[in-house]
């Protein structure tokens, strides 16, 4: 009978296959070949703690030409850029990648090597190499800094910032006006430019927040956005994030790398003192290019196509309430203190013009969608942003914002955030004061609708009776409601309040 292994057996099988095959001076090919198999066997964490270990992680430091050479100490190790990116090299470097995602120590054992070092003086050099190496090694620093806060120190030593930026304009610069596609013939490689593109993106990520989590504390801190110091440190990346939304392809999905990516780093500046960075020459192209997102996005989820979608709410597959927020967030941040953007954005969700022969929240246009959202109770992230955004167009005034998603849908958040108080007789100048209002639904209702009971005969009306009897009657006795008998007193009652 055939036993499955056990994970000790499995960590057994791994460090003698490490010793036999990648420890031994063997043939390039035959050391490939078993890098290639770790490679795969690293995937999961299970019997893999003989690559987990310092020694494991030395090893692969020295395949890959990242590890120092010196004398042992950390801050006598000299450090060089990786010579070659051959085959070996570069499986080593796969071989990294999955044993720091997996094993949060293995992050330790390659920091205590200089590991993060070695990576960013590769990144000065990597431009001139393929994409896939570039892909690599900014993998490498995006693994290496997701838990580790004190890197700002060691980033500013070797101003990762420009090595950055001298990564992303390159790429910038080849795309396509006409197409609006990525040139092949630059730096050809079996990585694209777009897989490139969201590294670098979550390395920015990484660096902000970890230089946010030095000086607050990120936990208890509500804003999402960084301080004005910080904003100006990373500033240059804004116009370069805006002119790639700008002049790219839409992914399919919208939201889906590098797009995603692109919106969480952007949430990271605030607005307010950047606009020139956001809106450069007051060219709002970045609020038509995240509308389009946002209407593409919505046409292909099943919010367009059901009034009650609940917690099943998806946006290709993935819920909603995961997905959709972070663009909310964005462009909320965008058009809160710009009255332009803010007119832009609202003309395509809020449109002046628009049906009200139906309830508001009804039908597949942008605007009922999203008022179906933030009107979802199990839906607490898009219920919250959506609601927000869409007050923020309505140059956060209750009687407006009323008026454009109807009160039935308005009330929640305006209690919620005790605006309630504001509301009075003022309407919003685009509501039609000619016609009858359903001030709940914020449909037109027909003045001359014909009354429901009109054509009844008698016995028609009796059976209409006797059928809400009957649900009165289940009403009550569920406990629902509560039917109380008239009082004897009842006109008596009445007149005192008149």
């Amino acid at each position: 009978m055939i036993q499955a292994a056990t994970e000790e057996d499995n960590n057994n099988i791994i460090e003698k296959f490490i010793d036999v095959n990648v420890r031994k001076e063997n043939e390039v090919n035959t050391k490939f070949l078993a890098l290639q198999a770790l490679r795969i066997l690293c995937r999961e964490p299970e019997g893999c703690e003989g690559v987990f270990t310092s020694s494991g992680i030395s090893l692969l430091m020295e395949y890959a030409g990242l590890k120092p050479t010196g004398k042992g100490k950390k801050s006598e190790d000299i450090i060089e850029p990786t010579k070659e990116f051959n085959n070996i090299v570069i499986e080593s470097m796969k071989c990294l990648s999955n044993a720091l995602l997996q094993n949060r120590q293995s992050q330790e054992f390659f920091d205590n090597n200089n590991g993060i070092k070695s990576l960013l003086v590769n990144l000065k050099e990597v431009k001139n190499n393929s994409l896939q190496a570039q892909f690599l090694i900014l993998r490498l620093i995006f693994l290496s800094t997701i838990y580790q806060e004190n890197t700002s120190e060691v980033m500013d030593e070797y101003n990762a910032i420009e090595d950055l930026i001298d990564l992303f304009q390159p790429i910038l610069e080849n795309i396509s006006e006409s197409s609006k596609t990525f040139s092949t013939t630059i730096l050809p490689g079996e990585i694209s430019y777009s897989i490139v593109i969201s590294e670098i993106l979550k390395v920015l990520f990484n660096m902000m927040v970890n230089e946010k989590k030095k000086d607050t504390d990120i936990q208890s801190s509500a804003s999402i956005t960084v301080d004005e110091e910080i904003a100006k440190k990373y500033e240059r990346f804004i116009p370069l994030i805006v002119e790639y939304f700008v002049k790219s392809n839409m992914p399919n999905p919208p939201l889906s790398p590098p797009y995603t990516h692109a919106i969480h780093a952007l949430m990271n500046f605030p607005v307010k003192g950047f606009e020139s960075k956001f809106f450069p020459n007051e060219d709002y192209s970045i609020i038509d290019v995240l509308s389009d997102v946002l209407e593409v996005t919505i046409k292909q989820s099943n919010i367009s196509h059901s009034m009650e979608n609940d917690d099943a709410a998806l946006i290709n597959g993935s819920p909603a309430d995961s997905v959709l927020p972070p663009l909310i967030i964005l462009m909320t941040n965008l058009v809160k203190d710009n009255t332009e953007a803010r007119s832009k954005l609202k003309e395509r969700i809020l449109p002046s013009e628009f049906n009200r022969s139906k309830p508001l929240n009804v039908g597949e246009s942008i605007r009922a969608c999203l008022i179906r959202l933030m009107t979802n109770t199990l839906l607490g992230n898009s219920r919250e942003t959506i609601s927000t955004l869409l007050y923020t167009l309505c140059d956060s005034n209750a009687n407006v914002f009323v008026n454009q998603v109807g009160y039935g849908n308005a009330i929640g958040y305006l209690v919620n955030h005790q605006l309630m108080g504001e509301l009075n007789n003022t309407v919003d100048e685009n509501a039609p004061n000619d016609q009858n209002i359903n001030p709940i639904t914020g449909q037109i209702e027909d003045d001359n609708k014909e009354d429901p009971f009109k054509n009844m005969t008698d016995e028609e009306k009796e059976r209409e009776a006797e059928r809400l009897f009957v649900l009165f009657d289940r009403l009550n006795k569920t406990g629902v409601i509560k039917v109380m008998p008239k009082p004897a007193d009842a006109d008596n009652i009445v007149n005192d309040l008149d």
